[in-house]
């Protein structure tokens, strides 16, 4: 995370030419396609992450995230079993931290996977036909560890420190999953990785503002500007930070006091209570999603 910013090799967030990249941002490119799977195969593991695993860490905004995902990642002609990314000239950090997050969620999706299968193995029970096309494709489409490294390679080339973002808090977020549920990390004791990533995750979210609620803000109030959904996400994401230190605290008893106090703020905003909130993110949907907004009301 700090060899980046002590040797300031960032990626660009704009070029004037789409073959003119950095050459920190072509190397990404290019690990990044060689480590991806085909396009069916990230699809099959993404609606796994969606229906088994999002609903118990929902870090991210799904509408965003896939509109982002559909935009960069296309089929590579020249081999159907890998991808191609068309990064295009503008926002590319963005682009960067939206592929940090699918490389974390297809080795989460994976580890959920293959638990799945081991448990169904070790029951003795018939196996089921989508039990079989997953072993397959589990098979066909190994998603290595270094799926994870290459993830915090790339949210620490976006500059993470000085152009903090939703997006690169949600990133270091699911690092932060795989290294509790991983079962070669099972990381819950002090002084370990999860310390780390949720001390820097909690300072930089309230660098940002994400301990307030975004309608006290006024530029989040010009959609010309900030990208509507923008709002609920940020809801989102703080409630999931703030959830996380509690599992944090249940088990190392080291919350910080500064988190309760923001956390007592953001729900005291106007007298604040669950059918307040749910208004708030209601009116600021900009698609209704009745997934989406079942996880705010279980977040909050």
């Amino acid at each position: 995370f700090f060899s980046h910013t002590l040797h300031k090799t960032f990626v660009e967030d704009f070029c004037l030419d789409e073959t003119n990249y950095s050459e920190i941002l072509t190397d990404l490119i290019n690990q990044i396609e060689g480590l991806l799977p085909s396009v069916e195969a990230i699809g099959i593991y993404k609606i796994h992450f969606y229906k088994y695993v999002y609903p118990i860490i929902p870090f991210l905004d799904i509408e965003l995230f896939e509109e982002c995902l559909t935009e960069v990642i296309s089929k590579n002609p020249a081999n159907p079993k890998k991808v191609k990314l068309r990064m295009g000239k503008r926002r590319l950090r963005s682009k960067i931290e939206n592929l940090a997050i699918l490389l974390a969620v297809l080795k989460l999706s994976y580890i959920s996977m293959d638990f799945a299968l081991a448990a169904e193995e070790s029951s003795n029970l018939p196996q089921l036909s989508t039990s079989n096309i997953n072993s397959k494709l589990m098979k066909e489409n190994v998603i290595t560890d270094e799926a994870i490294s290459l993830s915090q390679r790339c949210v620490s080339s976006v500059n993470l420190f000085n152009w903090t973002s939703e997006n690169s808090l949600c990133c270091l977020m699911y690092l932060w999953a795989y290294f509790v549920f991983a079962p070669e990390e099972g990381d819950y004791y002090l002084d370990q990785p999860t310390d780390i990533i949720m001390g820097m995750v909690t300072s930089l979210a309230v660098n940002i503002g994400l301990h307030r609620d975004p309608s006290e803000y006024e530029q989040f109030k010009d959609f010309s500007v900030i990208d509507h959904r923008l709002l609920n996400y940020r809801r989102k994401l703080w409630l999931c930070i703030v959830i996380v230190c509690r599992y944090e605290s249940s088990l190392k008893g080291k919350c910080p006091q500064s988190m309760k106090d923001h956390m007592v703020s953001f729900l005291n905003v106007d007298n604040k209570g669950p059918d307040n909130y749910m208004n708030l993110v209601v009116g600021d949907m900009v698609t209704k999603d009745p997934l989406n907004l079942r996880m705010h009301k279980l977040c909050f």
